[in-house]
């Protein structure tokens, strides 16, 4: 050891290699079984609750004490590295079938915009009052599937000579009037209580649509031919969602139009016998949700207190055609 007998800057090197390096032996590895997570993974774990979350609570059905004895280790230290097997009884994906449905729709005569209706339907001009044309006024208020009305509607519609102003060529070859019809009510059922459809190809009749399906949805709309709303105008016919086994959605048969009418939903179904269409359901499919790994801890369940297990969705509206997805885990909301 040198001596220093001035203050200075003075420059030591010392060799190190002779020391071993310091090993973090806190850092534990197990191999278990899980109801849920990462398989076949080796998963950085911090802390009791992460385990849980990530790969569920320790119960009698699961195979060996993986969970027990991580749970024990991560009461003294901070990480472990967690690897989940699976058995061929839990190597499944939890998956649930999310049912499709219809919308309420409602057409509007094509009598109204000055055409003739077809004579399938059994319905003249003298069904509609004889009224071609003129000033319409809509009142519509529509349910979604749980019952809950959303906000009403009130809208003015003028039909003259001057309603297809400002469209373009290809829309006025269509039928200008339905393209105008569509720019008052809006064709965004995203951002409107109500949005207004028509098929470009058979351009007879555009169709007020509820922003919800469902079985259990509906929609009322009447109409007027003045601004006190004492006078109906009938233009108004209820499309039926349920149509036949194998049609789609149809206008009734024969009737006669009426100024106020209420159309409903439809659910879809796997099959479609004589009992799903009197439940106004049609035969159709459905979005299948599945989980990003296999167990039996993402199904929906209850535990042994009583409280819920699994993961479960739901969906709510906010009293306007927007509404909100929350994702559940063991009961409480985990994300929206």
């Amino acid at each position: 050891m040198p001596s220093y007998v001035s203050p200075g800057v003075y420059i030591i090197e010392k060799d190190l290699s002779q020391y071993s390096p310091s090993i973090n032996s806190s850092v534990v590895g197990i191999v278990g079984f899980a109801s849920k997570g990462p398989v076949n993974k080796a998963t950085l774990i911090t802390s009791p609750q992460q385990l849980v979350d990530t790969f569920g609570a320790p119960n009698e059905g699961i195979v060996g004490q993986g969970l027990e004895g991580a749970i024990e280790i991560l009461e003294t230290t901070n990480s472990i590295y967690y690897v989940r097997s699976v058995t061929d009884a839990s190597s499944l994906q939890a998956s649930a079938e999310v049912q499709l449905g219809l919308c309420p729709a409602v057409a509007i005569s094509s009598v109204y915009f000055g055409g003739t209706l077809d004579s399938a339907l059994g319905v003249s001009s003298a069904e509609v009052g004889g009224n071609n044309g003129g000033t319409a006024y809509f009142k519509i208020q529509s349910w979604d599937n749980n019952g809950k009305q959303l906000a009403a509607v009130e809208q003015k519609f003028v039909m003259t000579s001057a309603t297809t102003a400002g469209l373009s060529d290809s829309e006025k070859n269509v039928s200008g009037e339905l393209f105008a019809f569509k720019d008052v009510f809006g064709g965004d059922i995203d951002g409107a209580i109500v949005g207004a459809y028509f098929d470009t190809n058979q351009p007879r009749a555009p169709y007020l649509v509820a922003p919800f399906a469902g079985s259990g949805a509906y929609m009322t709309v009447k109409a007027y031919t003045d601004s006190s709303y004492s006078v109906g105008f009938n233009i108004l016919a209820a499309v039926n969602p349920s149509g036949s086994t194998s049609g789609g959605a149809t206008l009734p048969d024969s009737g006669i139009w009426a100024s106020g009418v209420r159309s409903y939903g439809s659910t879809m179904c796997t099959t479609a016998d004589a009992a799903h269409l009197a439940a106004g359901q049609r035969q159709g499919g459905g979005v299948l949700f599945q989980s990003l790994y296999p167990g039996g801890g993402y199904n929906l369940g209850s535990k042994t207190d009583g409280t819920t297990s699994g993961n479960s969705i739901e969906i709510g509206t906010m009293g306007s055609p927007f509404t909100v997805l929350q994702v559940n885990e063991d009961g409480a909301a985990e994300e929206t």
